[in-house]
Order: structure tokens, then sequence, then C-alpha cells
């Protein structure tokens, strides 16, 4: 049994996480290098999955610019923005984020997942130097904050650094 869910708040991600928990289902977040066709087919050739259901996440609708400061150069974005979308928004502004994918669908939550970058990579770093702050949902519904806005605000353990390139295996980024 499997189900595509595409919540529209964290409060209906918190409940889908909860949810999937409790019915002893496995989450898998599509993309366009994780999709429905080639999972289930993963899941077919498993021999005993350890889990009963498959619910499909799609992010698409966490697609919003949160907060931009063009003076700083910082911006807040949700997961589901694609960087082309994104490109846009700062386009309008004059500014750039310094990463890119050839595939349009490409979402800030799959550079994230995948710690990518594209072709600027070499001269700005990729994602684990990009991405300051998360938000995040851990597989217990557990909500947490990771690194900050800027550089300086962070203390501690930088637990982004770890998310990153994790593909969604320690939590889901929104």
């Amino acid at each position: 049994d499997w189900v595509v869910v595409r919540p529209r708040d964290v409060q209906e991600l918190l409940l889908i996480v909860n949810t999937a928990r409790e019915q002893q289902s496995k989450i898998f977040r599509l993309s366009r290098l994780c999709s429905q066709e080639a999972i289930l087919q993963k899941i077919d050739q498993a021999q005993n999955p350890v889990f009963k259901t498959a619910i499909f996440l799609d992010m698409g609708n966490f697609n919003r610019v949160i907060e931009h400061v063009k003076d700083d150069q910082v911006i807040s974005v949700e997961t589901g923005i694609t960087l082309q979308n994104l490109a846009l928004y700062l386009s309008k502004s004059k500014q750039w984020f310094p990463a890119t994918s050839i595939f349009k669908e490409d979402s800030v939550l799959d550079f994230i997942d995948n710690a990518s970058g594209g072709h600027h990579v070499l001269n700005f770093g990729g994602a684990r130097g990009l991405v300051l702050g998360l938000d995040l949902v851990l597989s217990d519904g557990t909500q947490i904050k990771s690194g900050g806005k800027v550089v300086k605000n962070v203390t501690g353990y930088d637990l982004t650094k770890l998310f990153v390139g994790g593909q969604g295996t320690f939590a889901i980024a929104y």
C-alpha cells in the first residue's frame, strides 16, 4: 500500500510524520532523483520490508520566500521552492544564489539533501557552506532548528552540516 501526500504547512507535515510512525509506514520524499516508480521497484525487490505502507512526500507546497534582507545578502525560504524560482526572485534584487541545476524542477530541498551545488561549487562552495540554518522535523515528530540566519549566530556544534547531504535520512527540512 502507498499514498502520495503534499502537505500545505508544518502542522500537516507533523501530522504525516506522526501518522507514519504510528502506522509503521516509511516516508519517501519524491524528487527528480527519487521517483515514485523507482521507489516502488526497490520495495518490490526487497525480501521483507520493515514497514507496512509507503508514504510518498511531495514538498512542492513549501515554496515561499520567508524573509529576504537584500543589504545583508541573506534569504530564508521554504525548501520546496525550485532553484529556478529562487533565481527569478533574487534577480529582481540584482542578486543570485550560487547553486544551479540543469533540471528546472530541482528544489532547494534537493540541493540540501544531495549537498550539491552545480558548476559554481568550486568558486562559492557547496550546500554545506551556503546553508546556514534549517528548520526540520525528525522521524518522531520533533521539530528542531539548527544554525541561524548568519554565521555569527551559531554556537556549539553545527548540526546543519549533519543534515545537509543526509538525503532526508535524519530529518525532513522544511
